[in-house]
């Protein structure tokens, strides 16, 4: 890594608390979205702010040739509408 640093990585989870529980226990450390980590109530836990912040990437997926909704698709259409980014999809109506 650019920072001379490697983590060693022996876990990996989704269940963010499961992840806290394990920081608290004293085996590890994680790192986890801001609005996560205000879920977490536990005193034994400190929460540093990592700093520059990282965006996420964010993606829309659907099946390929498969039925859409009218819901879906003007869900991905106000997305699509109201993002800093370009989100592209190819419906077959």
């Amino acid at each position: 890594m650019e920072s001379g640093f490697e983590p060693k990585i022996l876990f990996k989870s989704s269940q963010w608390d499961f992840m806290s529980e394990m920081v608290a226990a004293n085996l590890g450390v994680t790192i986890l979205p801001e609005s996560i980590c205000n879920r977490v109530m536990n005193k034994r836990i400190r929460i540093i702010e990592l700093i520059p912040i990282t965006p996420w990437n964010l993606a829309l997926i659907t099946k390929k040739d498969k039925y859409l909704s009218y819901a879906g698709r003007t869900f991905i259409d106000y997305i699509s509408k109201h993002s800093s980014s370009r989100i592209g999809y190819n419906l077959k109506l």
